[in-house]
């Protein structure tokens, strides 16, 4: 039996894995069946002398493949495989596959691809043919939301409604940086005596993950050119981001950038504006350098465009895609 896991989200691709060798361990407690083999360092021998050796236990087999896409000769050796000695209808051999980091991108993306896709191996073919599969792709805002409250709840956390958008903006739906910033924050909060996190706390603690995409953006927006800005979304896009992540990190930039363009007109200069804004450094100079392209009231007119966006597609008046689509055409006329 083949178990294929694929899609962009790594963490959940673990998580689920984790979760069947559990299962697994619940069933046959000696763990003697049970083989984690990573493919970049080892080859078809070593799954071989799994599968084929007979157990002195009646028990299944359970076997853990990583990193199997991006070597060719690896690819075709396995799916020859699984082709001949028939792990997909044998029930005594459970091969798990993971489409994990070491995967590739034409991996992390075979689910929105089209069957006849040159992008997609051999190996991912068979797979998405043969294999038990599960995608795994980005959670949304509202997802996202749901998954942070859903873990701090765990812990006898909680997380107050601005500190947790202000954490999205700053962290996206990087899960893996996303668990560590809220232990973290959970950390700091109870031992103030408190496990309620706050907006103050995301502010201090948590540093905004820097995505250089989103100034090119921005940079390509400000310069009027549609062209670009479609050509850098549709790459966001085709990495499983979804559509309203892209929408917060837009939101998340202009706003920076209007705070940084409002303090500049009050005759305020770059020290004084990094003391009282408290950003990335990084962050800092793009939003200064990019400040100077724009008006303030062109920023605010652009914000409230982005906000309906916003409004727009959690209300399901406009599809994701349509909503981000109009909003570039607009801030591009």
């Amino acid at each position: 039996m083949l178990i294929f896991l694929y899609g962009p989200d790594t963490y959940r691709i673990q998580e689920k894995t984790e979760e069947i060798v559990a299962e697994y361990k619940k069933k046959y407690s000696s763990g003697l069946n049970l083989v984690e083999i990573d493919m970049s360092e080892k080859d078809i021998s070593d799954l071989r002398a799994v599968t084929e050796v007979v157990s002195m236990f009646s028990e299944k087999k359970l076997i853990v493949l990583s990193y199997v896409f991006g070597v060719g000769s690896v690819e075709k050796e396995l799916s020859g495989y699984f082709i001949d000695k028939k792990i997909i209808d044998d029930k005594d051999v459970v091969v798990v596959i993971k489409g994990d980091a070491g995967a590739g991108k034409s991996c992390l993306s075979v689910g929105r691809q089209d069957k006849k896709s040159k992008n997609k191996s051999d190996l991912q073919d068979f797979l998405t043919k043969n294999a038990k599969c599960q995608e795994f792709i980005y959670f949304n805002f509202l997802q996202l939301k749901k998954w942070v409250n859903g873990w701090l709840k765990k812990e006898g956390m909680e997380i107050n409604e601005r500190a947790l958008s202000k954490l999205i903006d700053f962290i996206g739906n990087d899960l893996w940086q996303m668990k560590q910033e809220l232990l973290k924050l959970s950390a700091f909060v109870l031992n103030c005596g408190n496990n309620i996190i706050g907006e103050t706390d995301v502010e201090s603690l948590v540093k905004p993950k820097v995505n250089v995409d989103i100034f090119l953006m921005v940079d390509s927006l400000a310069r009027k050119d549609r062209i670009t800005t479609m050509k850098l979304l549709r790459k966001h896009l085709e990495k499983g981001e979804e559509e309203l992540y892209i929408l917060n990190m837009f939101v998340y930039q202009f706003r920076n950038i209007i705070q940084m363009k409002d303090l500049a007109d009050r005759g305020e200069n770059e020290q004084d504006i990094a003391k009282k804004l408290k950003m990335h450094p990084y962050v800092l100079k793009k939003s200064f350098d990019q400040a100077k392209s724009f008006s303030l009231p062109e920023l605010k007119k652009i914000y409230r465009m982005m906000l309906q966006a916003d409004l727009c597609i959690k209300t399901g008046k406009v599809k994701p895609d349509t909503a981000l689509d109009l909003l570039v055409m607009d801030i591009t006329k």
